[in-house]
């Protein structure tokens, strides 16, 4: 049962940061046509795009997060143009608070990065409970 939650939790996040990758494409960035590759140590054919976005994990914020009462777990990177925070809230956790904090979050990062947008995602018990852009 543990292991399911895990598993659910762990795509949960990863969907999340796709979520966002969507959000960060734009007409201004035209994405081009990447080259097919074979990767020798696996055998399994990945498609890598010419202009690749970096990500960079704002590592500082990140670990201040992670010790914040009712996170699980969490992180905080910035793509192109936008800043992400993703929040897994433990289950037990009271919801307002846990919306609340990604309110806190939202607007911390906006009066830090104001050049870039912000999209601030809390989910708990694998429902989203707030969903912040700006």
């Amino acid at each position: 049962m543990l292991k399911i939650r895990s598993f659910k939790r762990t795509h949960l996040i990863i969907s999340l940061i796709l979520i966002g990758s969507l959000f960060s494409c734009s007409s201004e960035n035209p994405q081009t046509e990447g080259q097919i590759t074979n990767e020798q140590t696996t055998g399994i054919v990945t498609q890598t795009p010419e202009n690749t976005t970096v990500q960079t994990q704002e590592e500082q914020l990140t670990e201040k997060l992670l010790k914040e009462e009712g996170v699980n777990t969490g992180k905080i990177y910035i793509m192109d143009n936008i800043v992400y925070c993703a929040i897994i809230v433990k289950e037990d956790s009271n919801t307002e608070n846990a919306k609340k904090l990604a309110q806190r979050y939202a607007d911390e990062l906006k009066e830090i990065y104001k050049d870039k947008k912000i999209n601030v995602q809390a989910v708990q018990k694998d429902k989203s409970i707030a969903n912040i852009q700006e």
